[in-house]
């Protein structure tokens, strides 16, 4: 062989092992590639977990949240009519006790109790 034959092969071999090494490189880089796309994957699936969870978290919360809100109006309602039933046994009493004075009801006593409450 003559000395440019080997300079050229020399070259060549060199130039086989670069592209060896770049192809080994590339597909390592190919593998981190893969597995770091696998792990994005799996957050964000995770995620999605998490907002389908809090979603359904925040709708039960506003569902209460609606029921409490009837409950209290509802209490409000039963509230208003108690106090024009108090209202309604406070004017009673006054003119019972009108009668009493005025000699009008000596028979009969009336006493008005009211039950406990449960608070």
């Amino acid at each position: 062989m003559s000395a440019v034959e080997v300079k050229y092969e020399v070259k060549l071999a060199e130039i086989k092992r670069n592209i060896l090494v770049l192809e080994q490189e590339r597909h390592e880089s190919e593998v981190d590639w893969s597995r770091k796309l696998t792990e994005k994957v799996r957050e964000l699936e995770d995620l999605k977990k998490m907002l389908g969870s809090a979603t359904r978290m925040r709708e039960s919360e506003e569902k209460m949240v609606a029921n409490l809100k009837t409950e209290l109006e509802a209490a409000q309602e039963m509230n208003k009519g108690l106090r024009r039933e108090v209202a309604g046994l406070t004017l009673l009493k006054g003119q019972i006790e009108e009668l009493e004075a005025s000699g009008g009801f000596k028979a009969c006593r009336i006493s008005i109790s009211f039950p406990a409450s449960g608070h």
